[in-house]
């Protein structure tokens, strides 16, 4: 029977306080089952206050406890609430902050992880340029453009079908059509043309444009990218050169009318839109 390999030891050459290693949780994953406090001998994690029937969350209370570069609290979580900022660990070697390599185990834990974080958004590098895990950044944005289109048509055929009260003799035609047998050419279960649309008064009189909470955009970009009008920029750099400029609405009034598809791409939900409904006034279908 082979042996395990034996640890390697590692010491830090910077203050433990200066390096940002430690895990994050998110609270509405953790099901407060406890493993993680039970299993951390450090002593990172310590049970939230009570709150409701549910048994408390578990929260950070010792960050800087955490074994630097450890992830074995990560795979004892049952509900995968405990996470990393894994794209500080470059940094952290590259800056000769930790001594040692790691062992193979952690290696591919960490490599999933990265992985995991790009694909659903979550990386804080400053800069993709020159990042390994490019192509899973552009599996992520092919396959929220091919769930773009499908969602456009879905939304022109739901907007027909839940305000037929609305007094605009065009929109009212239009739902008729929809009760009445598919044209030649169009087989019946499948997804609807897109529908034209024309506006009723001049587009700047009408107040329909995506909102981005700068406290929860990480800057990935994804709405810039996938925004064929072209209503988001990057914002300014930040100061402190730590995270990724945030994204702005630059071009509100290019956004188009009831068009709701960067609500869904936006990885860490910050982008928010008015209510639909007060806004069905402003447009007619042509078809």
């Amino acid at each position: 029977m082979s042996t395990p390999a034996p640890k390697q030891k590692k010491r830090l050459t910077a203050p433990r306080e200066e390096i940002a290693w430690y895990p994050t949780i998110n609270a509405d994953l953790c099901n407060g089952c406890g493993e993680c406090h039970d299993l951390c001998r450090p002593g990172v994690f310590q049970p939230g206050p009570v709150e409701g029937v549910g048994r408390p969350k578990m929260m950070v209370t010792n960050p800087y406890s955490c074994v630097v570069l450890c992830t074995r609290c990560v795979a004892q979580c049952p509900s995968g609430a405990i996470s990393f900022l894994l794209s500080k660990i470059p940094a952290l070697c590259g800056n000769h902050q930790v001594e040692g390599s790691l062992d193979s185990r952690s290696q591919f834990t960490i490599k999933l992880m990265l992985i995991l974080d790009c694909f659903f958004g979550r990386c804080e590098k400053l800069s993709c340029e020159g990042c390994p895990f490019r192509p899973v950044r552009s599996l992520r944005r092919l396959l929220k453009s091919r769930r773009m289109e499908g969602f456009d048509d879905e939304q022109a055929e739901a907007t027909l079908s839940e305000a037929p009260q609305i007094p605009l003799p065009l929109p009212q035609k239009a739902q008729e059509k929809t009760n009445e047998a598919p044209p030649p050419g169009q087989v019946e279960g499948k997804a609807p043309l897109k529908r034209k649309k024309r506006l009723l008064v001049p587009r700047e009189d009408i107040p329909w444009y995506p909102t981005i909470n700068p406290d929860l955009c990480n800057g990935c970009g994804d709405c810039k990218v996938l925004c064929k009008p072209g209503v988001f920029e990057l914002g300014p750099p930040d100061p402190t050169g730590v995270q990724r400029p945030k994204l702005v609405v630059a071009h509100p009034y290019k956004c188009l009318v009831l068009c709701t598809r960067c609500v869904p791409i936006c990885t860490s939900g910050a982008i928010t839109l008015p209510p639909r409904e007060e806004f069905e006034g402003f447009v007619e279908y042509l078809d």
